[in-house]
């Protein structure tokens, strides 16, 4: 049960924000909308139009929102939608709407559960109980999975935001669990090589009750229910040191040393056994993070219609292949966890741009990541007149690994990005086939230093929404690709 070797990369990063459909005008009017970004909010779409008439500014129609998307009425009677690839709010059982957070907060049983989250979870507060419970949603059966630390009691935690540490479980070892709008994210911390030569192996205790424990092709536990169908997921474990900052117990920073483990699966007992070359390598940075992901499998639909997702699938040029669903992570260790989305090639680099002979691999080892986001289609965009329709996909390219050298970015329509794909052993085979071309960027390089900082960069994507509309996709998925796959400098 081992993942390939990611190793050192260089990527540039795009965290999603936003794809804008511009245009059917609904209600009155024809012109084609601009994309809007207004506080104002009506109840419904006559009363947002009417008060957007008077102001002359758009105004949101409350009616409409959903998990991934808002509603304006501009005052010509045209609609702007902004839709998200990411769960941005959940629906409070009031009626109301609150933006995710998975800030910790105490439970009156003494757990901890993160404030508004689509995910319910509870984190052990110390003690005998689970470390991390995480149910699945009723309207998709129910039913909750939970890990157990084996190794006795467990301390109270120190809380930071999303994330309780529990000192000490092992010699020179923390435990450490972030929350997350998925379910939570699980990790060993091992704080140095001399914690690190005396851990061999591992256990988690697995316990999903009305479910059936089996291990995955990808290396990945799953909890299946009596039909067959897949209800939780626990991902397959692997290693990550701290170069360069922003590593955590969510997932690697982004220039980092990475390997797999080895797991088994017995009855409910998950033994990891760590890569022992990372573990004692001379070019490891401690603290070094045994990771894995646990989540429920979400529905593809909410009651609001079809969910937003993406992934980000890789290759090497020794024949390895991996994907990752929705990735999060933290940049740097003062920067907070946020969707990302890997994009271009990669290398084991020097630090300063220069790919070298690293951890076995020769100055000429290359990969290359792709990313794919899901997008929920607003209905009434289908069968529109294709003059009235617009689209633009926004992002922010916030990390890259140097400001010298430049990549473009390409954006593709593509067929839909399953979850799946990143559970098969070959997910780079099994991609989503690309469609239609929609745009490519400028060369770009931001999110290095203050020399190049981050900063927002723009897709065109009407020929995907024009698609969308005369083919009524409920979904509409593109992909970010670099236009150079190879590394040369």
């Amino acid at each position: 049960m081992a993942r390939q070797r990611i190793v050192r990369r260089r990527l540039a990063v795009a965290a999603m924000l936003a794809m804008v459909f511009a245009g059917l005008p609904a209600l009155t009017g024809h012109a084609r909308a601009a994309v809007a970004s207004t506080t104002a909010i009506a109840a419904d779409e006559p009363t947002a139009l009417a008060e957007a008439q008077s102001s002359a500014q758009p105004v949101e129609a409350l009616s409409d929102r959903t998990e991934f998307a808002q509603t304006f009425v501009n005052p010509d009677g045209s609609f702007t939608d902004n839709v998200s690839a990411t769960q941005q709010r959940v629906q409070l059982s009031d009626g109301t709407w609150a933006d995710i957070d998975t800030t910790l907060q105490a439970q009156s049983d003494g757990t901890l559960a993160p404030a508004a989250s689509p995910t319910r979870s509870a984190l052990s507060g110390g003690g005998s109980a689970p470390v991390v419970t995480v149910w699945q949603d009723d309207s998709w059966g129910g039913g909750w999975l939970a890990v157990t630390w084996p190794g006795g009691a467990l301390p109270a935690p120190t809380l930071a935001g999303d994330t309780a540490t529990y000192p000490g479980v092992m010699s020179g070892v923390d435990l450490q669990v972030t929350a997350s709008d998925q379910g939570a994210d699980l990790a060993l911390v091992v704080n140095s090589a001399q914690a690190a030569a005396s851990l061999t192996t591992f256990s988690l205790g697995l316990s999903a009750p009305g479910f059936t424990l089996s291990a995955g092709s990808a290396g990945n536990v799953m909890a299946t229910d009596s039909l067959g169908g897949d209800a939780f997921d626990v991902s397959a474990p692997r290693m990550w040191d701290s170069a360069a900052g922003g590593s955590g117990s969510s997932g690697p920073g982004p220039s980092v040393l990475q390997a797999p483990e080895s797991a088994s699966l017995s009855g409910g007992t998950l033994t990891v056994t760590p890569d022992q070359g990372m573990l004692a390598g001379t070019g490891t940075f401690f603290p070094v993070f045994i990771g894995l992901h646990v989540h429920p499998r979400e529905p593809s639909v909410t009651v609001h219609g079809p969910r937003g997702g993406w992934m980000d699938v890789a290759r090497d040029n020794q024949g390895g292949q991996w994907g990752e669903w929705q990735p999060h992570g933290k940049l740097f260790s003062n920067t907070p966890k946020q969707p990302l989305a890997p994009v271009g090639p990669w290398c084991n680099d020097n630090g300063s741009g220069t790919c070298i002979a690293a951890d076995g691999k020769p100055a000429s080892y290359r990969g290359e990541h792709r990313s794919y986001l899901n997008f929920p289609i607003p209905s009434r965009i289908w069968d529109s007149d294709p003059n009235t329709i617009s689209a633009t996909l926004f992002t922010n390219d916030i990390w890259t690994w140097t400001c010298g050298v430049k990549t473009q970015v390409e954006l593709w329509q593509t067929t839909f990005a399953s979850r799946d794909i990143t559970q098969d052993p070959t997910p780079w085979d099994h991609r989503p086939s690309e469609q239609q071309q929609q745009s490519t960027s400028p060369p770009i390089a931001f999110g290095h230093d203050s020399g190049c900082p981050a900063a927002g960069v723009s897709f065109g994507a009407t020929g995907a929404a024009k698609s969308a509309s005369a083919n009524h996709l409920e979904t509409l998925t593109l992909e970010l690709r670099a236009t150079d796959s190879d590394e040369t400098h």
